[in-house]
């Protein structure tokens, strides 16, 4: 009988180890599959981002095992949506890819709620659709609102204004902008509102809306904004925005056509 009972123990006993060992096994792959891999993906495409240009996605964890992890994935998504934002080694050159770019960073300054990023978007995006007037396969992509560059950096210019020197200087009426309210706030010694946006940066977007509304056959608008944009940057004191300026205006004029200078801001 006592042998009955060794017999019975040692069968328990291995029965038991093996259904523990069965479980740790199930444990390890489910722990491997949901955390080790992911972090190993997540370690490698971080790794090789810059030398990539960021052009790989970084992986999305989902498992509730993970939820920490989906935390820092989600962050380190934008993230390189943020380093993609006007990184020419991320769309080498591809149009509809540099547009996926100016999208997702749009986005994300919205979801955000980065008034100076969205007035950033929505200058270079504006930029970009008027450089790509004639790019029939960009066009083609765009959305009925960013087809409108002259209505993008028209909000671009008024967001920057109203950053720069207060509301005031972004009121008056469809032009977006208050010119002698901007000139006279870009004087030196002028109060400003005190924010991230210098008189500069306005003068940059007016000029990029000078261009576009030139383009859109606007001459009189156009004028306006270009000599807006002339006069802050001479109260300013900022010659090489005037000499750039100059060269792009030049570069046009040989072109008799829109010219295709980014003017990307960041």
């Amino acid at each position: 009988q006592m042998m009955m009972v060794i017999i019975v123990f040692a069968v328990v006993t291995s029965l038991t180890f093996v259904a523990a060992m069965w479980q740790l096994v199930r444990v390890s792959r489910q722990f491997k599959s949901r955390f080790t891999v992911p972090v190993e993906a997540l370690i490698k495409v971080v790794s090789r981002g810059e030398a990539c240009g960021y052009s790989e996605d970084v992986p999305t964890l989902k498992f509730a095992v993970a939820r920490e992890l989906g935390v820092v994935s989600s962050n380190f998504q934008r993230l390189f949506v943020g380093l993609r934002f006007g990184n020419a080694r991320y769309h080498g050159g591809d149009k509809l890819k540099e547009l996926t770019a100016l999208r997702g960073a749009r986005e994300l300054m919205e979801e955000t709620g980065n008034k100076r990023g969205m007035g950033v978007c929505l200058s270079n995006l504006g930029n970009f659709s008027r450089a790509n007037a004639k790019n029939a396969k960009v066009r083609a992509q765009l959305m009925e609102e960013e087809r409108d560059a002259v209505a993008l950096l028209t909000r671009a210019v008024a967001n920057a204004s109203e950053l720069a020197f207060g509301p005031a200087a972004a009121a008056d009426g469809a032009s977006g902008f208050n010119a002698e309210a901007i000139v006279e706030c870009s004087k030196p010694g002028a109060v400003s509102a005190g924010a991230e946006v210098t008189a500069d940066t306005v003068g940059q977007r007016l000029f990029g809306l000078a261009l576009a509304q030139h383009d859109a056959g606007m001459a009189q608008q156009a004028l306006r904004s270009l000599d807006t944009a002339l006069r802050v940057h001479a109260a300013t004191g900022a010659w090489a925005s005037l000499a750039r300026m100059a060269s792009v205006l030049v570069h046009k004029v040989d072109l008799h056509g829109p010219s295709d200078e980014p003017l990307l801001e960041l």
